[in-house]
């Protein structure tokens, strides 16, 4: 099985470990890659994660995307930008995690107009692309569960969550739940909760200033542990 990957705009042979690392976690049959993306296929997965960037790349990958997982489909960063691709995913368990900048992309209004009213804008995605959990992330993160037409906000966290990567690790966690069969609207609440409480953890015991996102990875890991 061979692959191809971009890099600096070439495309590049992947050695046969990222082939096996492509078939273990991400279930891909196969895929051909020229000028543009030719083929790809999914098996049937539990859960996925899709966070591209808002690329050429990634707006052809998107194209051939029809992911069938029942766990949960988790749309993150850049892939938000993909409007039509959301909206065609047709899946029950549709989760989206958007900041308040990509929030009002999806609504067509600014970052601030989605601050003003939190919850409303949560609501409204969820709504507008037919998600059954909206994860508006920011000060106090919030998470609209639309079956049960709840919103919960989490308290905890602050100012040194707002770090490159912290939201990428965010949507990593929901995604490691579902997959680990926990239902969606308990995978996202500890979700969000045991991201938060990492961070706290993190000022208390180093300060609120220098968070990388991945020393979250460890702190989450010892939080849901207990």
């Amino acid at each position: 099985m061979n692959f191809l990957y971009l890099f600096n705009g070439e495309y590049r042979q992947a050695p046969n470990q990222l082939d096996l690392v492509f078939e273990q976690w991400f279930g891909v049959d196969y895929l051909r890659v020229g000028e543009t993306l030719l083929e790809l296929s999914l098996k049937p997965i539990a859960c996925a994660l899709i966070s591209f960037s808002d690329n050429k790349w990634s707006k052809e990958i998107s194209k051939c995307m029809s992911l069938n997982a029942p766990n949960g489909l988790i749309i993150d960063a850049g892939a938000l930008s993909q409007t039509k691709i959301i909206q065609s995913q047709n899946n029950k368990n549709l989760i989206l995690t958007p900041h308040p900048g990509e929030a009002g992309s999806l609504l067509g209004i600014s970052a601030e107009e989605v601050q003003l009213n939190r919850e409303h804008s949560a609501i409204a995605i969820a709504e507008k692309y037919d998600a059954s959990v909206v994860v508006l992330k920011g000060f106090n993160t919030l998470v609209y569960i639309k079956s049960e037409d709840k919103t919960f906000i989490c308290e905890n966290g602050g100012p040194e969550l707002a770090t490159g990567g912290t939201g990428d690790i965010l949507a990593g966690i929901i995604s490691a739940l579902l997959a680990q069969n926990l239902p969606l609207k308990e995978s996202c609440l500890l979700a969000v909760a045991s991201h938060a409480k990492a961070g706290e953890n993190f000022v208390e015991d180093v300060g609120e200033i220098g968070l990388n996102a991945s020393s979250l990875i460890p702190m989450v890991r010892k939080i849901l542990n207990k």
